[in-house]
């Protein structure tokens, strides 16, 4: 192994410790920077609420792809706290953002009021989780025209619009 060139190398590795460069200093540094990101990747779960349906969607473990999950069928929003309290456990979640349809003027109807409600009931109940509202219009249109435009059927459509619409609705509180 060669020693540094000239003093001002020597000088400049002499506060390292033994047996380290200044480039295997650095090497170290950025894997640990590599792994603290790894760690701060945030899982959502995005919810298209309905009165008898809600669509599901989540990002992946690298928290970087929006996949659609499940559609809930439920008999009111009253059970779907617990219809969820599952899913977000399995999928440790850290957000979870609802989708609220407002308006064109950005005013609550009486839909969006239900679905408000619903999200201080989630937050209650899920006190360990970051809570997001995000407007929801046209969601659901704009899955209808993606699966049109994919070919799917009107039958397979319907089945699936619920998920794909959290799909939308995750995209634009991400912006992935």
């Amino acid at each position: 192994m060669r020693g540094p060139r000239c003093r001002r190398h020597q000088r400049r590795d002499l506060d390292l410790p033994q047996g380290q460069t200044r480039r295997t200093q650095e090497a170290r540094h950025r894997s640990r920077n590599a792994r603290a990101r790894r760690v701060e990747l945030t899982r959502f779960l995005a919810l298209d609420v309905g009165e008898r349906r809600t669509g599901v969607a989540a990002t992946d473990w690298t928290g970087t792809i929006v996949v659609p999950l499940e559609t809930i069928h439920h008999q009111g929003m009253a059970e779907l706290p617990e219809l969820l309290a599952p899913l977000l456990k399995e999928r440790e979640t850290q957000v979870l953002v609802v989708g609220v349809p407002l308006h064109g003027d950005g005013s609550a109807g009486p839909q969006a009021q239900k679905v408000l409600k619903l999200a201080e009931e989630l937050q209650k109940r899920f006190p360990q989780v970051e809570h997001r509202q995000v407007d929801e219009s046209h969601s659901s249109d704009v899955a209808h025209q993606q699966m049109k435009s994919a070919g799917m059927k009107a039958a397979r459509r319907r089945r699936h619009a619920d998920a794909l619409a959290a799909v939308e609705i995750l995209r634009r509180a991400t912006g992935l």
